[in-house]
């Protein structure tokens, strides 16, 4: 499955997949090689994806595993976030952002303001 992922990470099941796969990189079963097999994926995945939703969703798989586990995971799994590009995922962020109507962040008043200007 992490073949499968690593390969093509677009496409509709995803989502199940890394939930699936995430878990198996805090392991410590087989000796670790397991958890190898997972982060090195994530790391893949981390540096092909260029839109950031693949990512984000590894992320937030892998805090909500903290968040369960506590102290025991195993530290490649966290290592693997080292690779995350957080500059474009900012990037991604501030176009969001940039897109929000004006309106949206005006008062009733300013936007009835606005309104009356633009009518006369």
């Amino acid at each position: 499955m992490a073949e499968l992922l690593s390969k093509n990470y677009n496409f509709n099941l995803r989502s199940n997949i890394v939930n699936t796969l995430v878990p198996y990189g805090a392991s410590k079963a087989m000796g670790g090689q397991l958890a190898d097999i997972v982060t090195k994926t994530i790391i893949e995945i981390f540096g092909k994806d260029k839109q950031g939703d693949c990512s984000v969703e590894i992320v937030r798989i892998i805090a909500s595993l903290v968040k369960k586990k506590g102290s025991n995971i195993n530290g490649k799994l966290l290592s693997c976030l080292l690779h995350v590009r957080l500059v474009e995922l900012g990037e991604v962020r501030k176009e969001k952002e940039e897109k929000l109507p004006d309106t949206a962040l005006l008062s009733k008043k300013q936007r009835k303001h606005r309104k009356e200007q633009a009518k006369s």
